[in-house]
């Protein structure tokens, strides 16, 4: 049946005729009807890629939690429970390995990396790298708790840590100093500067379980960077605070919490804009598209939301994963969302239509997922299988396909 190897939109058929002899019959003109029904059609009606890693390494010595590009695009840091890899993107070299990991935070220039280091059983110090980092050029030292988030302000001067102790601490990256200490009445659970660097936003939990059965109260801080006080306090939300983005022209707060609310403040006047009930939030699995048009938030079902920032109504549900999503980031430009999953895949989405369009497989369980800033490259790293993956994704290639 030599002829059979000829597959197009009518070879399949054709190559039935030329085996069976003449037209072949009813009998073979069935069986090419139902292979193209079974095998052909779905593989036509399917434009979703399904690529290859440019490249796997799976020589961490334990557990990889969290992968990130560098502002510029030239490194990537992988971070696991004993130490922190950061990588040659280009060449996929190993640049260095560091003592120190999460919390960690890229400056905004890429040229410089904050990392956390335990000081003791109970207390975490900061170690501030240039890059790529050797010896440290700074350590900060004040918490007296565990270290739960870094941000560099906007301009690169500056470092606000959230801790366990239930404070922030603003610290001056020309002196080392400690600038100011930010008091909470509880475990800072977010944090993150305006666009404009005017204003630094918080969000708080509870220290224990039985604290956060019996506490109904999570206000969101809003901080005047310049004098170190606080400018408002945000009630509304009654279950701990696990996101906070602020809108590019920082005039709104958007709010995440584990109540299964997603909300969205003024930041002038401290009032509530909107507030969007999500049924099984998967809090904090929650991302800002970078031009401030669209929420996306997890469900517990695997499903994904995507909301409009304006009236935090639903635009589109995105259903494709078959366990809890892990993590969930924007291309830089707002097209494509990327999403991680405990199913062992991470789904890009494109934003405006909610179509899948591609699905990237390899891990056991995918725990963390980034997108480079040039939106060219998609850097995976798996929990239970220690694998850091890089794929080559240009999203030049998709439009592509499509035409196809």
């Amino acid at each position: 049946m030599a002829g059979a190897r000829v597959i197009g939109r009518h070879g399949l058929r054709s190559g039935f005729r030329t085996g069976l002899g003449g037209d072949g019959g009813h009998f073979g003109q069935l069986i090419a009807a139902l292979i193209w029904v079974m095998f052909i059609l779905p593989v036509q009606a399917d434009p979703v890629l399904r690529p290859r890693p440019k490249f796997s390494v799976e020589n961490h010595r334990g557990a990889v939690a969290c992968v990130l590009f560098a502002p510029d695009g030239k490194v990537l840091a992988s971070w696991e429970v004993i130490e922190t890899k950061f990588w040659d993107v280009s060449s996929a070299r190993e640049l260095a390995t560091v003592d120190a990991g999460y919390p960690l935070a890229f400056s905004p220039t890429g040229r410089s990396v904050a990392m956390t280091k335990k000081r003791d059983e109970k207390r975490e110090l900061i170690l501030v790298f240039d890059m790529p980092p050797k010896k440290a050029k700074a350590s900060l030292k004040g918490h007296e708790g565990a270290i739960t988030m870094l941000a560099f302000s906007p301009d690169g001067r500056m470092i606000a840590s959230g801790s366990r102790d239930r404070t922030i601490r603003l610290w001056s990256l020309t002196t080392g100093e400690q600038r100011a200490c930010l008091k909470h009445t509880g475990v800072i659970r977010d944090l993150v500067f305006s666009a404009d660097g005017k204003l630094l936003a918080s969000g708080e939990g509870a220290s224990t379980t039985e604290e956060e059965l019996d506490r109904k109260d999570y206000p969101i801080r809003l901080w005047n960077i310049a004098t170190g006080k606080q400018k408002a306090i945000i009630r509304g939300h009654t279950g701990p605070v696990e996101k906070t983005f602020f809108s590019p022209d920082s005039k709104t707060l958007f709010t995440a919490s584990s109540d299964k609310t997603v909300r969205a403040w003024d930041t002038a006047t401290g009032r509530e804009r909107w507030a969007a009930k999500v049924v099984a939030l998967q809090s904090p699995i929650v991302a800002a598209s970078s031009d401030g048009k669209v929420l996306a938030a997890a469900r517990k079902d695997g499903s994904i939301l995507l909301l409009a920032t304006s009236t935090g109504k639903q635009l589109v549900e995105l259903k494709g994963h078959k366990d809890l999503v892990t993590c969930l980031t924007f291309s830089s430009d707002g097209r494509i969302l990327a999403s991680a999953s405990e199913d062992g895949t991470a789904i890009l989405w494109e934003t405006k239509t909610g179509k899948l369009k591609a699905v990237l497989q390899g891990h056991k369980d995918v725990a963390w997922i980034a997108i480079s800033p040039d939106n060219k490259l998609i850097a995976t790293c798996g929990f239970y299988d220690g694998a850091l993956k890089l794929w080559d994704l240009t999203f030049g290639m998709w439009d592509e396909h499509q035409k196809r």
